[in-house]
């Protein structure tokens, strides 16, 4: 599905999208402005309970000149509602946010049974040996709020 991006009339919404609870999909961006260096997609998520969720923000991958697209995962469509929405941001080269629209998303129930959890940066027990010791070192990596991932090793091995 191409959504059609109008930077220069946002009274205009976006294309209506409908999606499965709990399905993945893939949205592809078209005529995004080439003064975008970066495109993100945010996925409002419905309340768990009285609790609201965050967005899910999602990275797009820039196909060619004016296209995009995003692969949207599971953990972004936890639970049905008719009463969400989609924006498109996109940052310039100096870094700068620019909105570029938002459409009405509609998250349909269906028996999928896929995970709405988010998955770690790195699988839970990934290890690396040390071919000088013969220890393994738990290979671990953070999130900060901007996006980028930082990967270390613990310093401490052990034999397995």
């Amino acid at each position: 599905m191409h959504i059609i991006v109008n930077p220069d009339r946002l009274n205009l919404p976006l294309l209506p999208m409908f999606v499965g609870a709990r399905s993945s999909a893939t949205w592809r961006f078209a005529f995004v402005p080439d003064r975008a260096a970066a495109l993100q997609l945010q996925i409002e998520r419905p309340k768990d309970g009285q609790t609201p969720r965050d967005n899910a923000a999602i990275v797009c991958v820039k196909e060619r000149a004016g296209v995009w697209h995003a692969y949207i995962p599971p953990f972004a469509f936890p639970a049905a509602s008719k009463a969400l929405h989609y924006h498109l941001v996109a940052t310039d080269g100096e870094g700068n946010p620019e909105w570029l629209g938002t459409g009405t998303l509609e998250v349909i129930d269906n028996p999928a049974t896929g995970d709405v959890e988010p998955p770690p940066i790195v699988p839970r027990d990934t290890y690396l040996r040390n071919p000088t010791t013969g220890l393994y070192h738990k290979l671990v990596a953070e999130l900060d709020d901007l996006g980028n991932i930082t990967v270390a090793v613990e310093q401490e091995g052990v034999v397995k």
